[in-house]
């Protein structure tokens, strides 16, 4: 993805980028001072499961077809999801023991920790779908979607297929649910509808289907304007999701244009989105604690600083902690693999 779609990488931090926002209007709002919020971070959500969806496509084209490649497929994807993401929550888990009072929304219940572990729909404290580690609301929709692809996987169905005929139905049904319905319903979202945008336009570009570069570049330009511009705000979800599609498919098909003018440590901040959606509600939330106790009445600095302390330990946690640990766990999956591989070879020339 850094080398061959860096305009991506780069919509990958400009969506975690908008989410930081809103939880820093957020978090000083709540902490310190009430300000208004920036409400169309919240759209970077979106834009980062049309991104996924758009890479699952493109990074498993080797694997369609392929003898095991649903294995392949998981395993590298949990490897990507899991590991950091179990850190987080374990050090929630600590500042709740070690804290009186400190951590918000949540409680300490057994069965809520373990399905926020385990990426399951989960109640809080204020009766809402979200896990021990609040952002990790959006990776049970991940992991459900990587489910749903590793199925289609390994019975040779078409994923974008597949994945559609679950989709479309609970998008459908996002209209009707109600409290009654089991905790399942937390997957009944128009959101969902993003990862098949990613999907199609993956598809559109896998199969030379891209649009001429300055009607491409527009369409970046309009996307990012529509998501992010707080003037747009009120349209609704289904609008925003096709604003996605726009933004992605546009970034793809004049990629080759774009990524000439992207400074390397835009790429960077790329790779480390991840982390940065990860680590800045354990971050950021200390800047406004600070200012409230020091009584700075700044709202605005205490914005930027949320912002600037979350990047910068975004970037620390990214080189020191994500990229070796993902190193060190790809590596002994990829001996394992050549190890399998030789094994067969063997048994294969004996036989």
């Amino acid at each position: 993805m850094s080398q061959k779609y860096a305009s991506l990488q780069t919509l990958r931090f400009i969506a975690a980028f908008a989410v930081l926002i809103t939880h820093s209007t957020f978090y000083t709002s709540e902490r310190y001072i009430n300000i208004p919020l920036y409400d169309n971070g919240v759209n970077g959500v979106g834009l980062f499961f049309t991104i996924s969806g758009f890479v699952m496509i493109i990074s498993s084209q080797k694997l369609i077809g392929m003898p095991g490649g649903w294995k392949t497929f998981l395993k590298k994807r949990l490897i990507r999801i899991v590991p950091i993401y179990f850190l987080f929550n374990i050090l929630k888990v600590v500042v709740m023991f070690a804290s009186n009072g400190l951590v918000k929304h949540t409680v300490l219940d057994i069965p809520y920790i373990i399905k926020s572990f385990f990426f399951l729909p989960a109640l809080n404290a204020d009766g809402k779908f979200f896990p021990l580690y609040g952002v990790g609301w959006t990776l049970n929709f991940e992991m459900f979607y990587y489910l749903l692809f590793t199925i289609a996987l390994a019975s040779k169905k078409n994923p974008i297929i597949f994945t559609s005929f679950f989709f479309i139905p609970l998008a459908i049904l996002s209209f009707y649910t109600n409290k009654t319905w089991p905790d399942v319903r937390f997957y009944c979202n128009i959101l969902v509808l993003n990862f098949i945008y990613g999907m199609l336009a993956a598809w559109l570009i896998t199969g030379k289907k891209t649009i001429v570069v300055p009607v491409a570049l527009l369409m970046v330009v309009a996307g990012l304007c529509f998501l992010f511009i707080p003037a747009l705000n009120s349209q609704p979800k289904s609008i925003v999701g096709l604003a996605t599609f726009i933004l992605i498919y546009g970034a793809a098909s004049a990629d080759k244009q774009i990524s000439r003018y992207l400074p390397s440590f835009v790429i960077f901040l790329g790779g480390a989105s991840y982390s940065l959606y990860l680590i800045h509600p354990t971050i950021a939330p200390i800047i406004p604690t600070l200012f409230n106790k020091l009584h700075i009445s700044t709202p605005m600095l205490s914005v930027a600083g949320c912002i600037v302390a979350a990047i910068v330990s975004a970037c620390i946690f990214y080189k020191l902690v994500e990229l070796p640990l993902t190193a060190v766990l790809s590596k002994r999956f990829d001996k394992r693999q050549k190890q399998k591989v030789n094994k067969e070879l063997f048994e294969l020339k004996a036989s």
